[in-house]
């Protein structure tokens, strides 16, 4: 295997390929902005790792041995590589471009994500983007993923940089089919009459904790005739009015056929985090999303 110390360094073979191309090592250490002695010696470093003399020196020119002649077809196709890609890099930097992806829970993927998505299409054509919905904590790093969007109470400590969002509470809704059959609740005791759509309930029963915009907290149980551990589903539920659903306030839009009920009252939030593997250097398509799902998550909290 090569000994990368003996491997020329990409300075020599750069002031190499502009010493051949203007002639002169003049010339190329204006084009390198050094010292004249710093190309000759650049030149001398790499004739000496490659054991064979690249250059002819003449009074009034620098030409090319044959030996120089042969590498120099040889290494300028990948310097000429390298610069592409090093240009390449730095756009990806500074221009928003290339293949995201992104993990979000469902109910985040397919509420909220999905319609803020197309404006931030708009905004930059030049950025493809892949969701992967996924209620598991999918690691970053090892499934090549740039952001999530976790939905917790607190993170666990972890090298990820965190940027909180918003809080998602979550509120009482019910399709106007339903509300018009079983009448509107008027006080939290009411709910204990009417079937309740949950995430968490036992043998059909459950007992639902709410509080007031004052604060003041109110307990209640009720009968849950269908439970899923899917918000999404049921909210479908909900639309379909097979009862009043326990829901994140994302998921509560006059869009998607519900109302709210006793709608001063919610449950204690959960909160929205933006994560991403690190902070330094981040190339421009990751840095114009984060700043794009900041700049829209305050909507999140209007929909209480």
């Amino acid at each position: 295997m090569p000994d990368p110390q003996q491997s020329p360094g990409l300075e020599d073979l750069a002031a190499f390929v502009l010493v051949a191309e203007t002639g002169s090592f003049t010339a190329a250490a204006k084009r390198l902005r050094v010292p004249k002695s710093t190309v000759s010696r650049r030149i001398a470093r790499l004739e000496e790792d490659l054991s064979t003399a690249l250059v002819v020196r003449t009074s009034r020119r620098v030409m090319l041995s044959e030996a120089g002649t042969l590498y120099l077809e040889r290494i300028a196709p990948a310097l000429t590589r390298i610069e592409e890609a090093s240009r390449d890099a730095r756009e990806d930097r500074d221009r928003p471009r290339g293949h995201l992806r992104v993990t979000a829970p469902f109910d985040i993927a397919t509420g909220w994500l999905a319609a803020v998505l197309p404006q931030f299409r708009a905004a930059h054509p030049q950025v493809t983007l892949e969701v992967i919905a996924d209620d598991r904590r999918l690691d970053l790093v090892s499934e090549g993923i740039d952001l999530a969007l976790r939905a917790a109470t607190q993170l666990e400590d972890s090298t990820l940089v965190a940027r909180k969002l918003a809080t998602i509470e979550s509120g009482l809704w019910a399709s106007p089919k339903y509300l018009k059959k079983h009448g509107h609740p008027k006080k939290i005791e009411d709910l204990a009459k009417h079937d309740m759509l949950v995430m968490r309930a036992s043998q059909g029963r459950a007992r639902i904790q709410l509080h007031d915009d004052a604060g003041v907290e109110r307990s209640v149980d009720v009968t849950v005739p269908l439970t899923s551990n899917d918000p999404t589903f049921l909210r479908s539920m909900a639309i379909m009015g097979a009862g009043i659903a326990l829901l994140p306030a994302l998921h509560g839009d006059s869009k998607l056929q519900l109302e709210p009920v006793l709608p001063t009252w919610t449950t204690g939030g959960a909160t929205l985090f933006l994560v991403y593997p690190s902070a330094r250097a981040l190339p421009a398509k990751v840095r114009v999303f984060r700043d794009f799902l900041i700049e829209q998550a305050p909507a999140i909290e209007r929909c209480k």
